[in-house]
């Protein structure tokens, strides 16, 4: 019998010691085919049997982290597109907590904090990896031929993970602009709302995500994406009982905007 490799090992480290929802990737996309069913982050699990079954059959699959799924708000900052920069201006006069972090292998980092947020953009390069997104996790490998790694004084195994900060709560409120979303306790029929059923008339909507949210194809998906049609990256929200139109979101780095 063969030795599990490295990659299903920390996968499975990661679902086991941390409760944290994994799953395959090939590069940076979902292993597993849409013909077989496969949902992109949504088959994430702590499922150890599972996750064993992928490695055996994808030994050298790259290890994806649902990152909103295993409670995780994930800082990814990439420097080709000025994130170190534009990271420097945002925390300023701010303290960053100390967590634990990984270096990309594109010359990026990710700092991983424990909340509940969804995924958006903070600035040109620094986006935020949480609800309706995944991050690549270590020791994947990278296109540019080096691997993820984990920080050498900020290893998840001796680091703990940090909440988000109070200052950075309040600006991802503020950007999600969370005062106009309801929080649905049911599950919602998407044709019962203006946007929803446009989406869907449209074939661009995808799974409900939790009751209310859905995943969607952003419409300007052929200008920015090489990824899976329903990523997270893109999400429409219905509106509270009474309202008809409700919102969509794209945290996309050109289009970045909450249209009501």
């Amino acid at each position: 019998m063969r030795e599990p490799s490295r990659l299903a090992k920390a996968a499975l480290a990661y679902a086991e010691r941390f409760g944290w929802k994994v799953f395959p990737l090939h590069g940076k996309l979902p292993a597993i085919p849409k013909r077989e069913g496969g949902r992109g982050y949504l088959d994430a699990t702590t499922d150890l049997e599972q996750i064993e079954r992928w490695w055996w059959r994808w030994p050298n699959a790259n290890v994806g982290i649902a990152a909103g799924l295993s409670g995780l708000v994930i800082i990814d900052i990439d420097p080709r597109s000025d994130g170190d920069a534009n990271w420097a201006d945002l925390i300023v006069g701010r303290e960053v907590p100390n967590t634990a972090q990984v270096f990309t292998g594109g010359s990026g980092s990710h700092l991983y904090l424990s909340g509940d947020f969804p995924s958006s953009v903070l600035a040109g390069g620094v986006e935020i990896k949480g609800g309706g997104g995944y991050v690549v996790a270590p020791p994947s490998g990278h296109a540019s031929g080096k691997d993820y790694e984990w920080e050498a004084l900020a290893r998840v195994d001796e680091t703990p993970i940090a909440p988000v900060p109070a200052w950075l709560t309040d600006m991802l409120r503020k950007k999600n602009r969370t005062g106009l979303r309801y929080e649905h306790a049911n599950s919602v029929d998407p044709t019962t709302f203006a946007l929803g059923a446009a989406f869907k008339a449209a074939n661009m909507l995808g799974g409900e995500v939790k009751p209310g949210t859905f995943l969607a194809i952003c419409p300007n998906a052929s200008a920015h994406s090489m990824g899976e049609d329903f990523d997270g990256s893109t999400v429409v929200f219905a509106p509270p009982p009474g309202k008809v139109r409700g919102w969509f979101h794209c945290s996309h780095g050109h289009c970045t905007k909450v249209l009501a």
